[in-house]
């Protein structure tokens, strides 16, 4: 597949978007609900919730692009990224090791091994995806005869909008979760969940016809006020943060995804960009980076909540960049720690 500019410059702002998620949870779960201060990282958070989805959708136009065997997946796709994921938990193991070391308390050999080994087992809270992605490279091959006629992808984004996004909805109205209940003793798992993603990138980036290309700021838009409006008057009733609204596998969260990667590829597909342009878009290759990183700095110095948070959120992601970008220079721990060209 040709590379796409508009693709790479996607990706970075999405790593931005959860580098600010991640930083702002805190103040999103602390903040009175009744503040203005809340009602602005609500707005923000809400935002940042798109940055999974649209990585999610930036790897499925990449991975169904063309034909790839099982082998190939596996030796390079899979292999590739447990690679990466090992080498940098291993980096969290040795930080860990490190502070029980220094910390003095019960720093005996077992631990320090055990401590090592859960961070590589067991990864991090935001290692998640990496582990959903996995599963997703590994049904690819099904997946991609699904993309190659229109009526066949178009049919599964329909079953997965009604069983990811519509019909969870049942089980929150009063006299319909009985129905729920019945409509999801179905077992559609296979279009369950983030395979909806994955497939709407490619028909994204592949399929989608230039007249709703011009209605995704509407779409944006409109779906952004939705969630606000709502998540603002929930979370005020319940006097607790809401984003149940707003989430990936929710109706606005969806379309808000899905409307933002069309609004990049609708102003960023011209053949030729900006030297700024361009070298914003080559900063994607520090994102795997940046998202496996950035947690260090967000466990140090957003637990006070606040909107310094969102100051901090901005230094966190300039810090994880400036060191994958250092890191990146060392051709050996390149190889290992980051995802090569396939």
């Amino acid at each position: 597949m040709k590379k796409l500019l508009w693709i790479d410059l996607i990706k970075v702002f999405a790593t931005f978007l959860i580098v600010v998620q991640h930083s702002i949870s805190y103040s999103f779960t602390t903040l009175a609900v009744e503040s203005p201060d809340w009602k602005l990282i609500n707005f923000l958070f809400m935002i940042s919730r798109t940055g999974v989805p649209i990585f999610v959708m930036c790897s499925g136009a990449g991975m169904l692009s063309r034909e790839r065997s099982i082998r190939e997946i596996w030796r390079e796709s899979i292999a590739g990224l447990l690679k990466v994921y090992i080498g940098w938990m291993a980096v969290f193991g040795i930080k860990d090791v490190v502070q029980i070391w220094i910390n003095g308390e019960n720093a005996t050999l077992r631990v320090m091994v055990n401590a090592f080994l859960k961070c590589i087992l067991f990864g991090k809270y935001h290692t998640w995806f990496i582990f959903m992605l996995l599963g997703l490279y590994a049904v690819t091959p099904f997946l991609y005869l699904i993309v190659q006629k229109k009526e066949l992808l178009r049919y599964f984004l329909l079953l997965s909008i009604l069983f990811t996004l519509l019909v969870p909805i049942l089980s929150g109205i009063d006299g319909l979760s009985r129905i729920n209940n019945v409509i999801e003793s179905v077992h559609m798992q296979f279009v369950v969940g983030y395979p909806l993603y994955f497939l709407t990138g490619y028909y994204i980036c592949r399929c989608m016809d230039q007249k709703w290309e011009k209605l995704a700021e509407i779409f944006f838009l409109a779906a952004a006020f939705a969630a606000f409006a709502v998540s603002t008057a929930v979370s005020e009733r319940t006097g607790t943060a809401s984003q149940d609204v707003y989430t990936p596998l929710s109706v606005c969260g969806y379309l808000m995804s899905g409307a933002l990667m069309a609004v990049f590829k609708k102003y960023g597909r011209e053949e030729r960009q900006s030297a700024v342009v361009n070298k914003a878009a080559a900063l994607s290759k520090y994102g795997i980076a940046v998202y496996l990183l950035h947690v260090l700095f967000v466990e140090l110095w957003t637990k006070q909540g606040g909107l310094i948070n969102l100051l901090y959120a901005a230094l966190i992601w300039l810090l994880s960049l400036g060191i994958g970008m250092a890191v990146y220079r060392i051709p050996v721990i390149k190889r290992v720690l980051f995802i090569q060209k396939q």
